[in-house]
């Protein structure tokens, strides 16, 4: 019997990609893999994809400047 290897092409709406975040923080995909990496944004590994969750990027940009997910979006879009 063989095994069938299903793909998923979307990712969960939950998770954001590197490059999605580097789009909301306004920086390089360079920097998002810093933060990752020494900087302590968690994340999920799957396949080759780093994967954030939502919840977890709110509480890192919490941590680093006062603000939640929303009001960081509300910032930077003015």
């Amino acid at each position: 019997m063989k095994k069938m290897i299903v793909k998923r092409k979307t990712k969960p709406e939950e998770y954001y990609t590197v490059a999605e975040v580097a789009e909301i923080l306004r920086v390089t995909t360079r920097t998002v893999h810093t933060y990752l990496h020494k900087d302590g944004l968690p994340y999920s590994k799957a396949g080759k994809l780093n994967l954030i969750k939502t919840e977890d990027l709110s509480n890192w940009i919490r941590k680093q400047t006062g603000m939640n997910l929303t009001e960081w979006k509300k910032s930077v879009e003015k």
